[in-house]
């Protein structure tokens, strides 16, 4: 089975569902789309730095963030490795509400998009004009996944979620991390708050 890797958002009591928001540093709209394929990115000179928009990111083993990157706690990076994901991995060093920079570092993983792992003929969705081949909106997500598919991977036409294979989400539930839920990939919709 698997299932979208969704950040929850119920600590939020305003509009604008932040954990955390990535400073620029020049190029970050390039790095972030990098970040959103397989291209190989040099990132020798550059710190990714991020403003902490919540006070307590105990609770918090994914980070919502401004650039939509997968940005993961030291917690969540241990139990990743157990399962060999060999995805680039880019340190995030976090900055408090007041400015100063805490003793702890996220990690940002390049999950690239993956083709040809959705049904598009039984998945639900719209797209828009500009942007034909990615979802806008999805009712229902299928899936045809090969047998040697990651653990953990996103699809090319709604980069914006991550998917888990069982094995991984059993994982990071025995290993008790916080801020997480797992929507079954069939139930998921992108018009539900979860």
């Amino acid at each position: 089975m698997v299932y979208v890797l969704h950040q929850t958002t119920k600590h939020f009591d305003d509009q604008t569902f932040l954990d955390a928001k990535v400073r620029d540093f020049g190029n970050l709209k390039a790095i972030r789309k990098s970040l959103l394929t397989s291209k190989k990115i040099d990132i020798t000179g550059m710190k990714f730095n991020a403003d902490l928009l919540i006070e307590n990111i105990e609770d918090r083993a994914c980070l919502i963030n401004n650039m939509s990157w997968p940005i993961y706690s030291p917690e969540m990076m241990e139990v990743l490795s157990k399962f060999d994901i060999s995805y680039p991995q880019f340190p995030i060093h976090l900055f408090s509400v007041d400015n100063n920079q805490l003793p702890i570092s996220y990690t940002a993983l390049q999950i690239p998009r993956t083709k040809d792992l959705v049904d598009l003929e039984q998945s639900v969705y719209t797209t828009r004009e500009r942007f034909p081949d990615f979802f806008h909106m999805v009712e229902k997500l299928v899936l045809n996944l090969p047998d040697n598919c990651e653990q953990i991977f996103r699809i090319y036409e709604k980069f914006s979620i991550v998917l888990v294979r069982e094995k991984l989400k059993n994982a990071i539930e025995e290993a008790g991390l916080k801020g997480i839920k797992f929507i079954p990939a069939e139930e998921y919709s992108s018009t539900v708050i979860y």
